[in-house]
This record gives structure tokens, C-alpha cells and sequence, in this order.
């Protein structure tokens, strides 16, 4: 049996901000709409080493027919390992989808958890697709970027075997696996 490429270590919760504001009108119906974001951190001394920061605010530019009563801004980080062997291509991909999948679990219900004790109810956050959301992101970050020349050095030019990338995009392009990953035989 083939071992997966990307491993859990540990995670923990960075930031846990649940504010509740009062209803407008009593009986108001509750509408929170969410805004995702991550921050990926590599360890400098091992390549297969990673940390990935995954938040879920609320959105109070989203159009609601009802005013949002929750503020909401949840951090949750992971230290992810990678076998041996696994393109980085593969991992820079399998951090956002895979770690942020992982992630969000953990946080959709520690906050279901916390959110019973609130009077309106428990608040479910919605069930994702990681891989739109990342997209998603990368598309929001890459359109905020500035458009001038970006300097690459030798070590982060991308190799004949990597998938070529956009050199205007301020962002990485994230691709899927190319599932040449080599199985870790433990």
C-alpha cells in the first residue's frame, strides 16, 4: 500500500475571534458569509518541511439580504512533512489543496463546537471545494500584484522537468500532481 505524499505533524489554533454582534431586528435571519486565505512557509533546512496557516474570516463585502451578526476571523496553522522523493511542483499543490482540506476540517468543527453556545445556534461552515478555493485565492492575489519585473534567482528558476510558469504573475501558478511522486516504502 502506497503511503500518502503529504503527513500531518501537528496542528494548532493561531487565532480564534468569534464576535457577536446584536440582531437589528430580533428574529432576523443569520447570514455569515466567509472569505478564505493561507500562508505557506517552507523550513529553510528541510525542503520537505512546511507550514501552512489556513484563515477563514467573515466577508463583510458579501451582498446579504440580512446583516452578518458574527464577526469571525479563525487561524489555524499545520506543520505538514513531505516524503522523500515528491516533485515540489507536487508539494506546492498538495500544501493548498491537501493541507488546506485537512485544515479546514479541523476548524469547520472546532467552530460548529464552539458556536452551540451562541444563542443563535450552531453555524456550520459551508462544505468546500479546496481546490476552487485555492484557485480562487491565487487568482485575488495575482490580480493585487504589482506588474513589474520580478528578479528569479538560479535555485528558483524552474527546472526542464517543473511545469513552466507565468513569469508575470507575482503569485505561483499551482498545478495539479504529476503524479510521478515516488511512494515512500515505510
Amino acid at each position: 500500500m502506497n503511503q500518502p505524499a503529504i503527513h500531518l505533524e501537528e496542528y494548532y489554533l493561531e487565532k480564534v475571534l468569534i464576535e457577536r454582534r446584536e440582531p437589528e431586528v430580533p428574529g432576523d435571519q443569520i447570514i455569515v458569509a466567509f472569505d478564505f486565505d493561507y500562508r505557506v512557509q517552507r523550513n529553510a533546512n528541510d525542503p520537505n518541511l512546511f507550514l501552512l496557516t489556513f484563515i477563514v474570516r467573515d466577508d463583510p463585502k458579501a451582498k446579504a439580504p440580512f446583516p452578518q451578526i458574527y464577526k469571525l476571523d479563525l487561524r489555524i496553522q499545520g506543520i505538514f512533512r513531505f516524503n522523500e522523493g515528491v516533485e515540489d511542483a507536487d508539494m506546492q499543490y498538495l500544501i493548498r489543496v491537501n493541507g488546506g482540506t485537512i485544515l479546514y476540517g479541523i476548524l469547520r468543527g472546532m467552530l460548529t463546537t464552539i458556536m452551540g453556545a451562541f444563542p443563535e445556534g450552531r453555524i456550520n461552515l459551508p462544505t468546500v471545494m479546496m481546490e476552487d478555493v485555492v484557485r480562487r485565492i491565487e487568482e485575488r492575489r495575482a490580480s493585487k500584484a504589482p506588474t513589474r519585473k520580478s528578479t528569479v534567482s538560479e535555485k528558483e528558476k524552474p527546472s526542464e522537468k517543473s511545469p513552466k510558469r507565468n513569469p508575470k504573475k507575482a503569485s505561483k501558478t499551482i498545478e495539479k500532481p504529476s503524479g510521478k511522486t515516488k511512494p515512500n516504502k515505510d
